[in-house]
């Protein structure tokens, strides 16, 4: 008797737990949507035509498309150039450099002299004594040849103001050609005349 209810428990037991089996939820599988091609399409072309934003650092990295070039115009400081005694010498030895930027151009040693000639020189740099006699009444520079290295400028000077004491014409070359040399294209600096320049 103990057995035949003992029996009949189980057999109670086992329906509730298949019952209870049955009725626990079954996950749907997750339906992953099918592109459409002519959507594909339209995303592309959306892309194509957002513009894209170029960060700074990528700038910085990218010459290419930086907004100028740094370049440097050589002026003078005569407290660099003097003696133990204290005697100015007239050399190259005064040059200073100052920074500027420029537009990125197809002419770049041209843009950088006329910017010379022009003699801008900041409040800062004067107060640290770069000095310049640019710029000089009617001094345009007409042309810039290169060729093997060598740099030929043509100069005009109607008034004979880059003349005037030897001392005075060197260091007025010696900008020019200072501020040339920096460029690595140019081994030497000439002019078409011999006139300019002169004691």
């Amino acid at each position: 008797m103990k057995s035949k209810n003992f029996l009949a428990l189980l057999a109670v037991m086992g329906i509730l737990v298949i019952s209870g089996c049955s009725s626990a939820p079954v996950p749907t599988p997750k339906q992953v949507p099918i592109p459409n091609p002519e959507q594909r399409q339209e995303e592309s072309k959306q892309e194509a035509n957002t513009p894209k934003v170029e960060t700074e650092e990528q700038k910085a990295t990218n010459p290419e498309k930086t907004e100028g070039k740094i370049v440097k115009l050589f002026y003078y400081n005569p407290e660099k150039d003097k003696d133990a005694t204290g005697n100015l010498l007239c050399t190259s030895k005064g040059l200073v450099a100052v920074t500027r930027t420029i537009p990125v151009t197809k002419t770049p040693i041209q843009d950088t002299l006329n910017l010379l000639l022009k003699g801008e020189i900041t409040p800062a740099e004067k107060a640290q004594g770069v000095t310049s006699e640019y710029p000089l009444p009617g001094l345009k520079l007409t042309g810039v040849s290169l060729k093997n290295g060598k740099l030929t400028l043509s100069l005009d000077d109607p008034q004979n103001k880059t003349s005037g004491g030897s001392c005075r014409a060197g260091i007025l070359w010696a900008q020019i050609k200072g501020t040339a040399m920096q460029f690595p294209e140019v081994t030497s600096v000439g002019l078409t005349t011999e006139f300019l320049f002169q004691p």
